[in-house]
């Protein structure tokens, strides 16, 4: 491997922690800034090892991520349109990108995010989220995205953790 690969295998494995990180989270505004930082780190990672539907795609959700954290806050991240907003440029931005079918598949993982993050419940959107794993997990391997790879399948055993010590456990105990 060059350098170049390396690091940005590298790159990918630090977004892989950022992102293993927000799910753990119990604030649902608290998982959307972590998850804004994990997808900045993940477009720099897709672009360097030329998958540029994962890369536009992740650079879009940072500014999602960014809308849905001033929801509540703000009048103007409160709009109920800002979900069909993203969808409409996530699937814009995969005709532009496009790499054969492949792209479908980080173009739906983005979709079924976006609604888990419209939702005020981070039990609920930890739920949501767990689905579009496997279609970023297989995009990921498919553009030789390690650390993508490897973060989907960590994320899917995290949410599952985060669902037991956080939602199952509650259920519990209250």
């Amino acid at each position: 491997m060059n350098k170049i690969t390396i690091l940005a295998q590298a790159v990918g494995i630090l977004a892989l922690i950022i992102a293993v990180i927000s799910f753990q989270q119990r604030d649902i505004k608290k998982l959307i800034l972590c998850q804004l930082l994990s997808n900045i780190t993940f477009g720099i990672h897709f672009a360097m090892i030329g998958a540029y539907t994962g890369s536009v795609l992740n650079i879009i959700s940072a500014l999602r991520a960014v809308v849905f954290y001033f929801k509540g806050k703000k009048a103007w991240a409160s709009l109920p349109v800002w979900p069909w907003i993203f969808i409409g440029l996530f699937a814009v931005s995969t005709a532009f990108t496009w790499e054969g079918a492949l792209s479908i598949l980080p173009f739906l993982g983005c979709a079924v995010y976006t609604y888990s993050l419209n939702l005020k419940n981070a039990s609920l959107a930890r739920k949501f989220i767990w689905l579009s794993s496997p279609l970023w997990l297989v995009y990921n391997a498919a553009s030789g995205s390690v650390g993508g790879a490897v973060t989907e399948i960590i994320n899917l055993f995290s949410i599952i953790i985060a669902v037991l010590r956080l939602d199952i456990k509650k259920k519990k105990n209250g």
